[in-house]
């Protein structure tokens, strides 16, 4: 906090105080005798008798309690040029800063080095404040009580029968949801028309309501404050702007904001903004000479000068027109608040309702193809047209996309598809299946963004390659991508190009709900490309000897026998898509499994829980599903040189975690949700 001198001082009087304060300033007079001799003058009108202004600035480089503010429950702040201002809980607004503009609201302009009550707006309840750099805004709903913190006196109203107001809290207010909202207040600066009071008025040392607004009828939900310009939003949505307007703070439908040119005074009251048509806007947030708009379905859209690319279209864009931010909102993503500082700004942007995604395994695929080392990845696709590698997993790839799982299946017959891939300096080569990919609309880029979507459920591809990926999706049976794409070029092109690739409708295009945790959950257990074997010997035994004959094998999670001293257990059947296996043996793929630490650890080649003394990795090739699977995965074994890592978890038994818990956890690894059904 900060000021240049005097103590008390406000619109009721005070007895000064003395001394220098943190915050340089002085008002209008401070330039010479007679500026002097007017500021005593003024502030001898005001009730103050005596101030210092022998005043410096001092910076503050850590925070520190605000002691003028000891006993009230805040609830926001705002920060301006020099000036700040705190709202309580219980609607009251108090300031404190330079005061050179009157902005501080105490009917005086001596800076404050502790905040005052702002007593020219008693009697209204206060639910949000905003800071310009010299101009403050206050929007207000109903009328505050009388006594907010006083409960013995409105037990005694309640005992008069004095009826009392109810009145929301300044969360409930500040979104419209506790209450009509009032007018909107304005005072400080007002010299570039930023107070929104007409060519007439160059400021105002105390709070007063904007006629403009409250005439009309406009019931606002939201305000903000830029350098020298304002913006609030209606309940209906529609944005009202006005102040300095050089920039293109207010918009405007072409390349310059021509009534601002043609009448400098034109925005020195209120006036519409025209978005796009059919655009609510419910949030707003103003830069320096910028704002930024968020609407009711999750869209930005930004105006005003692009200073430092603030705009978000990229560098050098020049358009004052209210234009949306296509990265921020899309089909499967929408911002949910923003926020602007001077030259920046930031936004909290919603995503798809995915529980789980695998970024991380993705980022293996690329390092990969840049040939930094192959991680986990067991599978080279090329696309015509290209020299660049894709990699994969295919326990991935399988179980998010049928159609390459088809056909990864189909290539694993061909020896021919079968490639030596060098890894690493540290690393030996690997044998991976390597299949070219031909379709119709396969490139390097669809790939990529394929790939993209099915680790992590997300569309990330060049707005001019939608239509593109919307037919690769089609070609890979993925419906969820295509009608993503379909939905993206509908949304950023409009009802015009949308007709023109032959759709022919113009009404919005329907997402499927994300599948990715019910894609997932097939390959939890899954013996198929499993190279990581978890079995409970413990349990095994305490299973065939407890369990009675006529319960064996009737729940979903059947026990098998513990497996003979001699040979490695077998994998359990595989389950069905939509339940866990539980059984002396789990099995599980690496690249899921190390993104937790633990299993990590435990998987590394230094240490591996329950390794017994010559025991190393075997190919996983017991029994599947039938003969035919058998042969073809013990065909993989050999040819792809897969092995199995078998881990002991008899140390969970002990501790008791059964293996159908463990089951479970296996379950959450792999889909992101947490099992429901008894662990029996």
């Amino acid at each position: 906090t900060g000021g240049g001198g005097g103590g008390g001082g406000g619109s009721g009087g005070g007895s000064g105080g003395s001394g220098g304060g943190d915050v340089g300033g002085g008002g209008d007079g401070g330039g010479g005798e007679g500026g002097v001799n007017d500021e005593r003058r003024a502030a001898a009108d005001e009730g103050i008798t005596s101030f210092n202004l022998d005043a410096r600035r001092r910076p503050v480089a850590e925070p520190q309690l605000c002691a003028s503010l000891f006993g009230l429950k805040i609830v926001s702040l705002s920060a301006g040029y020099g000036h700040n201002l705190a709202l309580s809980a219980d609607g009251r607004v108090f300031s404190c800063g330079y005061n050179d503009r009157g902005q501080l609201g105490l009917g005086h302009r001596i800076n404050c080095t502790e905040f005052q009550y702002v007593s020219a707006l008693e009697g209204v309840f206060v639910c949000q404040i905003a800071c310009g750099q010299a101009h403050n805004l206050a929007r207000t709903t109903d009328t505050r009580p009388s006594h907010p913190f006083d409960i013995a006196a409105k037990d005694k109203e309640k005992e008069k029968g004095a009826p009392l107001l109810t009145v929301p809290s300044a969360a409930a207010a500040a979104d419209g949801s506790g209450g009509d909202c009032g007018g909107v207040y304005v005072w400080g600066n007002g010299s570039l028309g930023q107070l929104g009071l007409g060519r007439r008025v160059t400021g105002r040392r105390v709070p007063v309501l904007l006629p403009a607004l409250s005439h009309n009828g406009v019931r606002i939900v939201d305000v903000a404050a830029g350098n020298n310009h304002s913006v609030a939003v209606s309940d209906r949505g529609e944005v009202w702007t006005w102040g300095h307007g050089e920039y293109g703070q207010h918009g405007g439908q072409a390349s310059v904001s021509t009534n601002d040119l043609v009448d400098a005074f034109h925005y020195y009251q209120p006036r519409p903004l025209l978005v796009d048509p059919g655009v609510k806007v419910v949030q707003v947030e103003c830069g320096s000479c910028f704002s930024l708009g968020r609407t009711e379905s999750g869209d930005v859209y930004s105006w005003g000068w692009n200073g430092h690319g603030v705009l978000g279209h990229g560098k050098g864009y020049f358009s004052h027109a209210p234009t949306r931010i296509a990265a921020l909102g899309s089909v499967d993503r929408r911002a949910v608040s923003i926020a602007a500082g001077a030259n920046l700004c930031a936004a909290v942007v919603e995503t798809s309702q995915c529980p789980i995604q695998y970024r991380y395994l993705l980022d293996q695929c690329h390092d990969a193809a840049a040939e930094l080392g192959l991680g986990t990845c067991d599978v080279v696709i090329r696309v015509p047209g290209s020299k660049k590698p894709f990699f994969g997993h295919r326990i991935i790839l399988e179980s998010r996309c049928r159609f390459l799982q088809g056909y990864l299946r189909a290539a694993q017959q061909d020896h021919g598809c079968v490639e030596e891939v060098f890894d690493t300096d540290d690393e030996p080569s690997r044998r991976m299946l390597s299949v070219v990919l031909e379709t119709e609309h396969a490139s390097a880029t669809t790939m990529a963004a394929l790939l993209v979507y099915i680790y992590t459920e997300k569309l990330e591809v060049p707005p001019h390659k939608l239509k593109a990926l919307m037919g690769f999706a089609s070609d890979v049976f993925m419906p969820r991508l295509e009608a993503l794409c379909a939905a993206s070029i509908q949304l950023d092109h409009g009802a015009a190009s949308w007709s023109g690739l032959g759709m022919g409708a113009k009404e919005p295009v329907a997402v499927p709900p994300a599948r990715f945790d019910l894609d997932m959950r097939q390959a939890v257990n899954e013996p198929r490309h499993a190279d990581v074997r978890f079995v409970s010997r413990q349990q095994g035994h305490q299973q065939e000897h407890h369990t009675p004959p006529d319960t064996a094998g009737s729940t979903a999670l059947s026990a098998a026998s513990p497996p003979s001293p001699s040979s490695p257990p077998s994998p359990p059947s595989p389950p069905s898509p939509n339940s866990v296996m539980s059984a002396p043996s789990l099995v599980g793929h690496k690249c899921v499994l190390a993104k937790i630490p633990f299993f990590k650890a435990l998987l590394s080649e230094t240490w591996r829980e329950g390794q017994r003394p010559g025991q190393g990795e075997e190919p996983l090739n017991g029994p599947l599903n039938g003969e035919e699977e058998d042969a073809s995965e013990a065909l993989e074994a050999s040819v792809l040189q897969q092995s199995v890592a078998e881990v002991d978890i008899d140390g969970f038994t002990k501790d008791g975690v059964r293996i159908e818990i463990f089951s479970k956890l296996l379950d959450f690894i792999y889909t992101g949700q947490v099992a429901v059904a008894s662990a029996g």
